[in-house]
């Protein structure tokens, strides 16, 4: 920041002075930070105060031509759990002294900038991951440590092990959750139990999970899982079950994406997810993103920065994700 103030300015010059650099240096930061939303989230713009989703059932089965007097059969719609997910706004900001850009204090107000970069990306990171930190519960706690109903529109957790098929059948259930650790044969039976889920008709709606994640505990058994774990020089092994001694074939190598997301709180709980399903059930809707703005106290003769913006985040149903609340 190569900004030579001078002798003693207004407080208006000094804002014209420094504002778009202040942005810049804002913008900057964020664009250095990896985010993590994307790749859990159908990240959407929104228009609305509030998004309502009907929570439709399946569709059922094609009916033979005949059996339905040679006309199309229409089959009847089904609720099931309705959700409604509402936008709330957030803001923080930072207060700099008019001493600091008299003395030409420039990298102190860079570093408070970025810093208020930093706090905005982590709130939205510690937001993001909400739905895996409470996955396992109902009662769960939202990233300022509040406790929060986290039940899904089935008033079940996210990952369960008896989410009901529709409001009118809750004696047919599936389960998402166990409590493996994360190796080959958990992985598998992840996959197993993905395909053998049904929907609100009963009929199969199996599941392959395609995105594993994980915090960076469980890092390297899930690269080796996925077949990133040789060398160059030894591709070959990648081929073969991580931790066997007699080379069975891994079936899973190159068959899915691994999420290494920081924010994970519990270090053993894993989650497979896949990717579409994912994309339409877990919604994270942005009115406003995060503003970067600024205003000059006239009477104080302080410099105010903030960030100010306006979101909602839920998930619509549980059949997008399985996971596993190991403790080792």
């Amino acid at each position: 920041m190569t900004i030579n103030t001078g002798t003693f300015q207004s407080m208006r010059t000094l804002n014209t002075i420094y504002e778009p650099v202040l942005r810049e240096v804002y913008t900057q930061s964020v664009a250095e930070q990896t985010d993590y939303l994307p790749l859990m989230y159908n990240m959407s713009k929104t228009t609305k105060e509030r998004e309502n989703y009907e929570g439709v059932g399946a569709q059922g089965l094609m009916r033979p031509w005949g059996s339905t007097g040679k006309a199309v059969y229409y089959e009847d719609r089904e609720k099931l759990f309705p959700t409604s997910i509402p936008q709330v706004k957030y803001s923080l900001g930072t207060q700099i002294d008019r001493e600091w850009f008299d003395f030409n204090k420039h990298q102190d107000i860079k570093d408070e900038v970025i810093k208020l970069s930093d706090a905005v990306y982590q709130t939205r990171q510690y937001q993001g991951i909400e739905f895996a930190k409470n996955a396992f519960t109902t009662s769960g706690t939202d990233y300022l440590g509040t406790a929060t109903n986290s039940a899904g529109p089935d008033g079940k957790a996210l990952c369960a092990t008896d989410h009901p098929i529709s409001p009118t059948n809750s004696s047919t259930t599936n389960s998402n959750m166990f409590s493996l650790s994360l190796d080959y044969d958990s992985w598998h039976e992840a996959n197993v139990r993905g395909q053998n889920w049904v929907d609100s008709k009963g009929n199969l709606m199996p599941v392959m999970f395609d995105a594993l994640m994980v915090g960076p505990r469980l890092m390297s058994i899930a690269y080796q899982l996925a077949g990133m774990n040789a060398k160059k020089a030894d591709q070959a092994q990648a081929l073969y079950v991580p931790e066997q001694a007699n080379f069975s074939l891994n079936i899973y190598r190159g068959t899915f994406d691994v999420i290494v997301n920081p924010y994970l709180p519990n270090a053993y709980n894993w989650f497979a997810i896949n990717k579409s399903r994912m994309r339409r059930y877990n919604k994270w809707n942005e009115f406003r993103k995060p503003d970067f703005k600024n205003e000059t106290d006239f009477d104080t003769e302080i410099f105010k920065y903030a960030v100010v913006g306006l979101w909602g985040k839920g998930f619509l149903d549980w059949s997008w994700i399985h996971g596993s609340n190991a403790t080792s």
